[in-house]
């Protein structure tokens, strides 16, 4: 919608599949400073780059239609984070249980967390679907969706540390606990 107007315009996409025109089930976007689309289409199992004003867009991240656990490929990515000053972007690779991070160049990731088969170790990750990338110190926090918490991963480290919801990864509705986090976010100093 533009401001105050009721009529709806198409950004980016069209019906159901895997062309650069379209997507299949894409589960989150972002947007950087020039209005460019990136763009986690989960069931086509890549990250694509839709420019402000393009009629398609460019696969970034894995292969299209092809889900895999390798540095080329993700296996239903559910979350983008940019990182703009670096030249980076941050994937919740969600079915891999991992964090991968990207140059805007090279289509080759990283794991930077998790990546460790699932579970509910501290390097470990259970269906990550959300994460929030903390500047100021260095860290991701991730909504390790399955584990029922959420995590703090200092980048570099080897490990993260549940800040929110029980480390057992045991689900539940008391102030203790949580239950399928997807997502997270944070105010302008960095607090959840």
């Amino acid at each position: 919608y533009h401001n105050g107007s009721l009529t709806t315009q198409t950004v980016f996409g069209s019906t159901c599949g895997s062309n650069l025109t379209q997507f299949s089930n894409f589960a989150s976007f972002c947007m950087d400073s020039a209005g460019n689309f990136y763009i986690a289409d989960m069931s086509n199992h890549r990250i694509m780059f839709w420019k402000a004003n393009a009629t398609a867009g460019v696969v970034l991240a894995g292969v299209t239609g092809v889900p895999g656990n390798d540095s080329l490929h993700l296996y239903n990515p559910q979350f983008i984070t940019l990182d703009e000053t670096q030249g980076l972007f941050y994937v919740a690779d969600t079915f891999n249980h991992r964090i991968v991070r990207y140059s805007m160049n090279s289509s080759v990731g990283t794991v930077v967390a998790g990546g460790n088969g699932v579970g509910q170790g501290r390097n470990q990750l259970n269906e990550p679907s959300g994460i929030y990338l903390a500047k100021s110190i260095n860290a991701l926090y991730i909504a390790d969706t399955q584990n029922n918490r959420i995590v703090r991963w200092y980048l570099g480290d080897s490990e993260g540390q549940t800040i929110a919801g029980d480390c057992n990864g045991t689900a539940g509705t008391t102030a203790l606990l949580l239950n399928i986090p997807t997502t997270l976010t944070m105010d302008s100093d960095e607090k959840y």
